[in-house]
């Protein structure tokens, strides 16, 4: 079975002029006068039939672009795109502001293929799930964001598409407008529907997607599992949100009595939700008195989030002797309740007060937690819950 979309090396580029008359000399003189702006760059994809897929990225990384390009309303600048859809791309796009809402629903139903008599058919269901009652009468230009939303969802959902294309309708409409566009959404993908989801809400990308797809800059950075793209995907936006680690600096200068010699994670940079994180750490001294050695941990997410600190000095523990002049420990993390995300820790070598710094590492070592797919829970931490009747 053919895919209902397919996407083949899609680049779209936009030509930026400094100044208006910039593209008449540019057609008069034959020299270009513009610079050339990629909104995307050779995207290529596929989406089956009946599956639903995130598009998710920052503000300007192509997604609006690449949805106006399936439905139909830009046409790229190289490459092919294979689709058959009815979609909402922005609010009131198509729409015009001098005639009713009806008069607009009819004009949309005729745009999307349908006859007079369908048409005509279509519109009690349109009118019911828009709930705008009179103001369907009125001209579309007293509409506020969120009653244009309502008609052209009502619309778009009413007409039965193969394809559905939802660019952050739903951020736009008030609670009880989102409930029952997600049901209605819902609906859609139980009849085996094919549904574009363009979201800022992660949570809903991962509810309702079964793939998702990361665009960057006009670039595609990754396809693949919902959960997988909006893990790694929010992961980048903490490390670029992140401040810059804290600071306790060893002595800048001169031979150093005591440092910091390795760092190992057990199982490895990846740990399962519930699985015991162990991290081994060594020291290296000269000649110094072992019980005058702690060192000092503190653990982040990897957008600057204190997780967790502690310090051997604090809870009266010693470093076991490895050798001549090496000492070392292990702290063990216990069946891990941190959630779905990327960790890093930062290292500290202490004296016998935990004043001293002999030695520091900001971002020593960095892990990942997958969290399974049968914990939906949301946040930093799994905390052991209950639910009861009052």
């Amino acid at each position: 079975m053919a895919p209902a979309i397919e996407a083949r090396h899609l680049t779209k580029v936009y030509r930026l002029y400094r100044r208006p008359v910039d593209s008449l000399l540019e057609m008069l003189l034959r020299r270009p006068r513009h610079t050339p702006f990629y909104a995307l760059r050779d995207l290529s994809f596929t989406v089956s039939r009946g599956e639903t897929v995130g598009i998710i990225g920052d503000n300007g990384a192509g997604k609006s672009t690449l949805l106006k390009i399936v439905a139909g309303t830009v046409r790229p600048t190289s490459g092919q795109i294979e689709v058959r859809v009815s979609a909402i791309l922005e609010l009131g796009v198509g729409f015009h502001p001098d005639l009713t809402g009806i008069e607009n629903a009819r004009l949309a139903c005729a745009l999307m293929g349908l006859g007079r008599e369908e048409t005509e058919a279509k519109l009690p269901a349109i009118a019911a799930f828009s709930e705008l009652g009179d103001f369907l009468e009125r001209p579309l230009k007293t509409y506020s964001s969120g009653m244009k939303v309502r008609l052209a969802f009502a619309i778009a959902t009413s007409v039965d598409p193969d394809i559905l294309i939802i660019d952050e309708a739903l951020a736009v409409g008030d609670g009880y407008f989102q409930k029952k566009c997600i049901d209605r959404i819902e609906a859609f993908r139980e009849g085996g529907k094919t549904l574009l989801f363009c979201s800022h809400s992660m949570y809903l990308v991962k509810q309702l997607c079964r793939r998702a797809i990361w665009l960057e800059r006009g670039s595609l950075r990754m396809v693949g599992e919902a959960a997988e793209v909006v893990a790694a995907y929010q992961d980048a936006l903490r490390r670029r949100e992140a401040p810059s680690p804290p600071s306790g600096k060893p002595p800048p200068s001169g031979e150093r009595l005591a440092w910091l010699e390795g760092i190992r994670l057990q199982p490895g940079s990846e740990v399962a939700f519930g699985q015991t994180l162990a991290i081994e750490i060594a020291v290296a001294h000269r000649n110094l008195p072992p019980d005058q050695l702690h060192v000092g941990l503190i653990l982040f997410r990897n957008d600057g989030v204190e997780c967790l600190g502690v310090s051997t000095q604090r809870e009266g523990k010693r470093l076991a002797e490895l050798g001549r002049n090496r000492l070392g420990i292990v702290l063990e993390l216990p069946e891990l309740q941190l959630l779905e995300g990327e960790y890093y820790g930062s290292l500290w070598l202490l004296d016998g007060t935990g004043l001293h710094v002999y030695d520091m590492v900001p971002r020593a070592f960095t892990f990942r937690v997958r969290q399974p797919e049968h914990l939906p829970a949301l946040g930093l931490v799994w905390l052991p819950h209950r639910w009861r009747a009052p």
